[in-house]
């Protein structure tokens, strides 16, 4: 056998080894699943509500979390991630409650740890919290929060960033190692704040963080995200979920999709155990990792239509989470593939189970049934359009203008671009793919589906960006039809 052979032979028998294993994942989930409940959106809240009930406290205008069911307050860096958790409800439900807890619990981080936070030492605890508030301006427009945001990035950039080993940021301010944790989420803190101030230099921050990472902390024949280079430049090769999904996010954001999906790969195959993602221990930083992972995965995931791909595995992890939670207060703790225990338990290690019923969505169709007054529809039931002889006064099920008209826009939101079914990738934004956008913009508008307006917008947004190439050259009609979203969108934000 030469050495051509055996190298295809050992690539084929890797391809088949994957495959196997990846079969094996899926039964294995499947067998879980018809061992336990599958969770609905009820669950979802409630399980938040819960949280809440057991954790949250407030002190005047400001709110904080316990840090057990005992007492104490999360310090910083576990808080950023309860205040992006807040967020995540927010997102499933538009319920603007949360946006009002979020900027309690933000008064409180900040009469806690003041707006410059340069005291902290940890490197990467300032870029969680660079993370929290840049999503919280997304969806509030409250420019407090870009601004704290963008301080504190530019600080701790300027701060961390050096050329050993080729570049990245140290995790301390003690300089000795360079570690996924601060990296990845850095350059995912710079793309939100390239979407937030349209300043390409956090673009280019962001390309940088995600080329040293891929080049130095990166396996890319497996998709495992090492931990660390310190010393002499020794690697710690261990992988952690979140360092496996902040790599997945930051990859996704800047378009660099097969990095993404073959670290998605590896967490679903290789990180889990029977298909269940790692059961880290409640003390310590790792309660939360799970969540983290979660997040960045089905953000990965709905962006780029993926669904089946990793759907069933994400939703058997939310459904355990939730059957394995502790049925007096529906507390779930971080080792969710056994019941939660009696006793005092973490904020931090329930808050993963919390985020996965958030960004995971539930087995089966979910549909929206918040109906606005002026489109003639009561209860996805009847039309009452008036002056319009022979029209519908009845709707079969799940079959009412809105309920269709959210399919489809959420269909086109889970979607890759398309180009008339050709084997290759698009060249550019086709003009069916317009109207589509165009409108299904116009449908949230009018149905008042923030959530889903937002999802647009996302869907959008990568054409500031990693995407630019795919805008039409207005040199045919077709093509010019395009600038009528970019308006549409203008008309909106004004």
């Amino acid at each position: 056998m030469n050495l051509t052979t055996l190298k295809l032979f050992r690539s084929r028998m890797h391809s088949l080894r994957a495959m196997l294993r990846t079969l094996l994942s899926f039964a294995l989930l499947m067998l879980m699943a018809w061992s336990s409940r599958a969770f609905t959106t009820t669950d979802a809240d409630a399980i938040f509500k819960s949280y809440n009930d057991a954790f949250y406290f407030t002190v005047g205008d400001k709110g904080y979390y316990h840090a057990t069911t005992e007492g104490g307050k999360t310090w910083f860096w576990e808080r950023a991630e309860q205040m992006e958790m807040v967020l995540d409800v927010y997102e499933r439900t538009t319920n603007r409650e949360c946006l009002t807890m979020f900027h309690r619990i933000y008064q409180g981080f900040v009469a806690d740890h003041g707006t410059n936070w340069m005291g902290n030492e940890f490197n990467d605890d300032i870029m969680w919290m660079v993370i929290a508030c840049a999503r919280a301006h997304r969806i509030t427009g409250n420019p407090e929060y870009r601004e704290v945001a963008r301080e504190n990035f530019d600080r701790c950039f300027a701060r961390a960033w050096s050329t050993n080993w080729g570049g990245g940021l140290w995790w301390k301010t003690e300089n000795l190692s360079k570690n996924s944790c601060v990296n990845c989420p850095a350059a995912i803190a710079a793309c939100l704040l390239y979407q937030a101030v349209g300043d390409t230099n956090y673009l280019a921050k962001a390309e940088r963080l995600y080329r040293w990472e891929r080049a130095t902390l990166f396996d890319a024949d497996t998709g495992k995200v090492y931990d660390n280079i310190h010393g002499g430049g020794d690697k710690d090769e261990r992988s952690f979920s979140y360092n496996q999904g902040t790599f997945i996010g930051m990859a996704n954001l800047l378009g660099h999709t097969n990095e993404a999906a073959l670290a998605a790969d590896y967490t679903m195959n290789e990180l889990c155990r029977d298909g269940i993602l790692p059961g880290y221990k409640e003390t310590g930083d790792a309660g939360g990792f799970n969540g983290i992972c979660v997040r960045w995965i089905a953000q990965f995931m709905k962006a780029r239509g993926l669904q089946s791909r990793y759907q069933a595995w994400l939703q058997n992890n939310a459904d355990i989470a939730w059957d394995n939670r502790r049925k007096p207060d529906n507390l779930s703790w971080s080792r969710w593939n056994r019941p939660t225990p009696e006793g005092l338990l973490y904020s931090w290690s329930c808050s993963s189970s919390v985020v996965m019923l958030q960004v995971v969505l539930p087995n089966g169709p979910v549909l929206s049934n918040a109906i606005p007054k002026n489109t003639g529809v009561e209860d996805g039931k009847k039309s009452k359009s008036a002056g319009a002889p022979g029209a519908l006064l009845s709707w079969p099920a799940n079959s009412s203008p809105p309920e269709v008209g959210k399919r489809v826009a959420a269909r086109f939101v889970a979607g890759p671009h398309v180009d008339f079914d050709q084997p290759t990738p698009p060249r550019d934004i086709t003009y069916p793919e317009t109207c589509v956008l165009y409108d299904a913009i116009t449908f949230s508008q009018l149905s008042g589906d923030k959530l889903l307006n937002d999802q647009l917008v996302e869907c959008f947004d990568p054409l500031f960006g990693a995407d630019a190439r795919l805008i039409p050259n207005p040199t045919h009609v077709d093509a010019t039809v395009f600038g009528a979203v970019p308006q549409e969108l203008y008309l909106e934000a004004q």
